[in-house]
């Protein structure tokens, strides 16, 4: 490994720790940053700006965000929530379910933070530790949303 590799990989944890230190658009400043001395002190040429991924996020976020001001999330936590409470024995089942059916309909993982406070209130009320039902919440939508692995030939 030679010593400019190094260097290189220590502006990129350097930059890394300054945008965790300074947290939400920070983050994205001290990035810029490090794009900008690895390409002005290293010579290293940027590459293509991957524009399809980037409108892809934002209109996620843009469709997301509509749907949460006019109340669509809510309501679809709800709906959730009374499925929750009519079953609420079942939770360790019906939560990582429900779950990925917000995220199906919504269109984005992230609607399943909205969900937490929920399933950590009915688990308590029925004496269930929230720290069961929880963890199946990440497990079940990434493993449902994956393609299938087929076998090789």
């Amino acid at each position: 490994m030679s010593i400019q590799i190094i260097l290189q990989f220590l502006v990129v944890l350097v930059a890394i720790f300054l945008g965790v230190r300074l947290g939400g658009i920070g983050i994205g400043y001290v990035g810029g940053a490090g794009v900008i001395v690895l390409g002005l002190c290293f010579g290293i040429a940027p590459g293509n700006v991957p524009w399809d991924v980037i409108l892809i996020i934002a209109s996620v976020i843009a469709a997301i965000s509509a749907m949460q001001l006019a109340g669509g999330l809510d309501y679809l936590v709800q709906i959730a929530e009374r499925i929750l409470r009519s079953n609420p024995k079942q939770i360790n089942y019906l939560a990582p379910c429900v779950t990925y059916a917000l995220t199906l309909f919504a269109g984005t993982g992230h609607t399943a933070f909205s969900m937490i406070p929920v399933i950590v209130e009915v688990a308590k009320e029925q004496h269930i530790r929230p720290c069961v039902p929880l963890p199946s919440l990440w497990s079940l939508p990434r493993s449902l949303l994956r393609p299938p692995r087929f076998p090789p030939l």
